[in-house]
């Protein structure tokens, strides 16, 4: 009986730190970097000042988007069209302290539209999204 539950405890722990490494990573009030799931674009969200950064890092066609989710403001999307030969598109954001932010990165081709042409399987599933606080 002993051995059994010293086995059930076991496993209850190894279950737990799974659930715990899946989980979004977070920061309060820090920086935060995600990239796509191949590495072709990468978004960073800067709490001091509120700056996203959207960079294409691959010269392929695509684009670099970053879906950029304020609580109670909405959800944004930013591209970067610019293509891979320039630095990060850097957008001066203003949003009061205090909010949660969520940040996915996303590749996608131009459409037009706020999030037509986006490619959603492009995002890291590994590491889903990123959260700070502004």
């Amino acid at each position: 009986m002993r051995r059994l539950l010293h086995t059930a405890l076991a496993l209850s722990a190894a279950g737990l730190l799974s659930l715990t490494l899946t989980t979004s990573a977070q920061a309060d009030g820090q920086n935060v970097t995600i990239y796509t799931s191949n590495r072709a674009g990468v978004a960073t969200f800067k709490p001091y000042g509120e700056h996203l950064l959207v960079n294409d890092l691959v010269g392929d066609g695509w684009s670099a988007v970053a879906r950029l989710e304020v609580e109670g403001y909405g959800t944004y999307y930013y591209w970067d069209r610019q293509g891979a030969q320039y630095p990060a598109l850097d957008i001066d954001l203003d949003f009061p302290e205090g909010h949660t932010v969520t940040l996915t990165a996303f590749l996608g081709k131009w459409a037009g539209t706020p999030d037509g042409g986006i490619d959603w399987s492009s995002y890291d599933h590994v590491l889903d999204s990123v959260h700070t606080t502004t």
